[in-house]
């Protein structure tokens, strides 16, 4: 396609097959390859809204070069929850990463998804 938009040449299909098979490009790499449908990962989803959501935290890599607060680099926490039925999404980010930020956060996503919780210890 980016041949034929901007060069106007024209390749058939078979022909980029056999210029790909020619450098040794011609398979996927095993883990990218067609797999049957029974053998393939299949993606943990819940039947309700708000029955379980995974939170997760990284952390965020500075930009180096650039300095922050007392001359040194910041130090930032990506807070994340995703809702296993929906697959709405909430984040934040924190510059600490310990309790007080974590129950806030959980706070916070509490107060955003637009459906019931039901929150078990």
């Amino acid at each position: 396609m980016y041949l034929k938009r901007y060069h106007d040449v024209t390749i058939s299909k078979s022909g980029v097959w056999r210029i790909l098979k020619r450098l040794d490009m011609g398979r996927l790499p095993a883990s990218q390859r067609y797999k049957r449908h029974d053998r393939r990962w299949k993606r943990y989803e819940k039947q309700l809204p708000g029955h379980r959501v995974q939170i997760d935290v990284k952390f965020i890599e500075p930009i180096a070069g650039v300095t922050g607060r007392r001359g040194g680099c910041n130090k930032y926490y990506q807070f994340t929850a995703i809702d296993d039925c929906t697959r709405l999404r909430v984040l934040r980010i924190y510059p600490q990463y310990n309790q007080k930020t974590a129950i806030q956060f959980l706070d916070y996503v509490l107060s955003r998804l637009p459906f019931g919780r039901q929150v078990r210890a």
